[in-house]
């Protein structure tokens, strides 16, 4: 089957995106979390995206762009974001649920399917 080359980028800018969109220190998803939760939480959902990614790089030796992302988060986007002018007003509820389906989106983005639950939910062949 012949895949159009669009397609691949198209593929390739959310994978992209989505990788941006991990809770973790400065990247985007950790700033979401910051934003909608704290600093606090920020900082655990940092150290539980590290542990998960070092799990799912132990587990598949095969593929190390996990562990590419565990070391690029350990030493270069760890800190939390700084703080911003006026924290005392927290988002409102229409802007916590989109940051929450950006994060869900990127859950459903990274998340490897098998062959065998792709075709148990009907897009696979």
């Amino acid at each position: 089957m012949d895949i159009h080359p669009f397609t691949i980028l198209g593929w390739l800018g959310l994978v992209i995106t989505a990788l941006n969109l991990m809770p973790a220190g400065c990247l985007d998803g950790g700033r979401i979390i910051q934003s909608i939760y704290g600093r606090k939480i920020a900082r655990r959902t940092t150290l539980a995206t590290l542990v998960i990614l070092g799990i799912v790089s132990l587990f598949n030796p095969t593929n190390p762009i996990p562990l590419y992302w565990a070391l690029i988060i350990a030493f270069i986007q760890r800190d939390a974001e700084r703080p911003s002018l006026n924290e005392l007003l927290e988002p409102d509820d229409t802007r916590a649920v989109l940051a929450l389906v950006a994060l869900f989106l990127m859950l459903i983005t990274l998340i490897p399917f098998s062959p065998s639950l792709a075709g148990q939910l009907g897009i696979g062949a």
